[in-house]
Order: structure tokens, then sequence, then C-alpha cells
């Protein structure tokens, strides 16, 4: 199992992902985006960063987050917006959140961000 940045050839399992956890949060409703804006978003305006957990060339979970830079009144922060896991036994999920958690606190250092948040700016 490793973590890596996504790619533009991620996006068919990412959006996937992404329905998958709009249908386990009840806003299918609210899920408006085709795969070609998702990779738009994502590759060409980096709207978001992406970290993906591979293992056997299958992707089992993403976070997404964006980094926040210093300016006159706060420090760097990195902001979570979507933790998604793949459907695994218990141990596995901790095993890939963990992961998933490990790698955007290393993403973070290297911002030089003074926290992680979830959700707000």
């Amino acid at each position: 199992m490793f973590v890596r940045h996504a790619h533009p050839t991620d996006c068919f399992y990412l959006y996937n992902m992404m329905r998958c956890l709009a249908r386990h949060n009840n806003s299918t409703d609210s899920f408006h985006i085709t795969q070609l804006e998702l990779q738009n978003r994502l590759f060409q305006r980096k709207e978001h960063q992406v970290l993906v957990v591979e293992q056997d060339h299958n992707l089992e979970g993403y976070i997404s987050f964006n980094i926040i830079p210093e300016n006159e009144s706060s420090a760097a922060r990195a902001i979570i917006s979507e933790l998604y896991i793949g459907d695994s036994e218990e141990k596995r999920k901790e095993e890939i959140a963990q992961a998933l958690l490990s790698a955007i606190a290393k993403e973070a250092e290297k911002y030089k961000c003074m926290d992680i948040r979830w959700g707000t700016r």
C-alpha cells in the first residue's frame, strides 16, 4: 500500500468513489459533476489536491484538500474537504485512514502549515 498524488488517469475511479461518498451522505441530489469536469477542476484549474491510497493497482481511498497560504493575518493551513475509504475490513480501513492522514501531515509540513482543519477555511 502506498499514498501518492492523484493523476488524471485516476479520474474514473475518483469519480466513482465520490459518487459512493455522496450516496453514503445521502447527497446524490447535489452531486452534479461529470468526470470531465472533475478532471478539469483537479488537474487544469487545480482547485483541490488529492492524495490516493493504491494497493495492487487499485485505489482504496482518497483525501481531498487545499493548502491555504500564509497571509498577514494568519499562518498557512491545510483544509481537508473529503476523506473516502472503500469497502474493506475495519482494520484495513484504519490502516488506509492512517496512511492518508500521515500523508496530508507531510504535505502540510512541506508547506509550513500551522494546522490541518476539516472543511472550513
